[in-house]
């Protein structure tokens, strides 16, 4: 009973990094430009399509192909942000919401019609796992946790010590006082965006080695990030990261006691929980 509790507890730390770096990509766009952004889930598994592949196609190491996912996913955000997103930032919540789900069903539509609609999963490089104390550690889950680790500090670095992530911050606190210094509202949305969309699909590359993923995957992804970043205060960093944990870990133990089925109705039953006890979540604003 002892070695099942910390077996669900390892696997529920693996798979919570995952969904932190998963939320953070919404809650920095959501934090920047206010925009809820229902595509993110589709452009989460957009770049688990692209590192599937570039390993089928051209045998690219999964782990390799994180910087050419980072890439594209990143210039599909310059795209998408030119051609639609330019028209949402100060427009209305109702008209944000119909063109971000306009995306959505785009991105879910072309991945179906190219790559059809059988799950996938990317074949993981180092599929081995370590007995320690009798409790199984899967090496490719820490791997992939580790790299998640690594691209939440850079990010946390970037916002901190840049002047682009200063600049994102401090739109983020008071968009009029920020214009007012200098600041250029509508490049930062544009880098917030873009940004946001490369890390998405990161965090997809990282999900599809643990995963099975299809074209239809988004609405799973979007609804896990939303519980997310309400559970941990919409716009707050510190909040995804917290939030990816505890969703993760309850995942996990709850799969492990119960059932797969549960964990997955858990998944969307604390998005409707915490908004009608504490909306603001745990680290956010009013």
């Amino acid at each position: 009973m002892y070695q099942e509790f910390v077996q669900a507890l390892v696997n529920g730390i693996a798979i919570g990094g995952l969904y932190a770096l998963m939320a953070l990509s919404l809650t920095l766009i959501f934090g920047v430009t206010e925009i809820l952004n229902f595509a993110h889930g589709d452009l989460v598994v957009l770049g688990s399509m692209f590192a599937y592949i570039l390993f089928v196609q051209f045998g690219i190491n999964p782990y390799l192909a994180l910087i050419l996912v980072f890439f594209f996913s990143f210039i599909v955000g310059m795209i998408s942000y030119k051609i639609l997103i330019t028209h949402a930032v100060r427009a209305p919540v109702l008209n944000q919401i119909v063109i971000t789900f306009g995306l959505l069903l785009i991105l879910e539509n072309v991945m179906a019609l190219s790559f059809g609609r059988d799950y996938k999963i990317l074949p993981a490089p180092t599929a081995v796992s370590y007995k320690i104390s009798g409790i199984y550690f899967a090496l490719d889950r820490y791997i992939a946790l580790v790299i998640a680790i690594a691209i939440t500090i850079l990010l946390i670095q970037l916002l901190d010590k840049t002047y682009t992530g200063l600049a994102m911050r401090a739109i983020s606190e008071d968009k009029v006082g920020a214009s007012l210094m200098g600041i250029n509202v509508d490049k930062t949305y544009f880098l917030a965006w873009s940004l946001g969309v490369g890390i998405a699909g990161v965090a997809g590359n990282l999900l599809a080695i643990v995963f099975p993923f299809n074209a239809y995957s988004g609405l799973d992804y979007v609804l896990k990030s939303f519980s997310i970043v309400v559970l941990g205060g919409l716009g707050s960093i510190e909040g995804s990261i917290i939030g990816g944990l505890i969703l993760g870990l309850a995942e996990s133990l709850i799969q492990t006691y119960w059932s797969r089925m549960l964990a997955e109705i858990f998944s969307y039953a604390i998005l409707i929980i915490v908004l009608v006890i504490k909306p603001t979540g745990f680290f956010g604003r009013k």
